[in-house]
């Protein structure tokens, strides 16, 4: 999997919620088969994708999908890389099931990043400030 062209924050471990209608193991909620009507075309089905904060990026295989909550439609069935990001939190990278004829949710809760802030640039108070003292040197100076 390539890294994103852009980078948000901090790798996050996968920690969303995920279990297969009959399976017992995370990786993505499958709707039941009344709710299949997002998968469009045989062997393929739909991924649902929810965030708390809402309006998080979504890449899935590389390709941007728009923001959280999102419903990416016709999906071929198998794994898929899930990319998540959001400014101020970590970046979360996963892989999602997909199951062909159903409605596959994922839902996870991004963690605030951890890396500092960068420093903003100087400020308009800090610029006069340094023009009025190369002022006063300068008068100095000329008497």
């Amino acid at each position: 999997m390539t890294a994103p062209p852009y980078d948000f924050g901090q790798q996050a471990p996968a920690q969303g919620t995920a279990s297969s209608a009959g399976a017992s193991q995370p990786t993505a909620t499958n709707a039941a088969a009344g709710q299949s009507s997002q998968a469009t075309g045989p062997g393929t089905g739909s991924l649902s994708v929810t965030t708390n904060p809402a309006g998080a990026a979504v890449e899935l295989d590389g390709i941007p999908q728009g923001a959280s909550p999102a419903t990416i439609p016709g999906l071929a069935a198998g794994t898929h890389n899930l990319t998540i990001m959001k400014p101020g939190y970590t970046v979360l990278y996963t892989q999602v099931s997909i199951v062909a004829g159903q409605a596959n949710e994922y839902s996870t809760t991004l963690l605030p990043s951890t890396e500092p802030t960068k420093k903003q640039s100087p400020g308009f108070e800090l610029t006069i400030a340094g023009l009025a003292v190369a002022g006063i040197l300068l008068l100095r100076r000329i008497r």
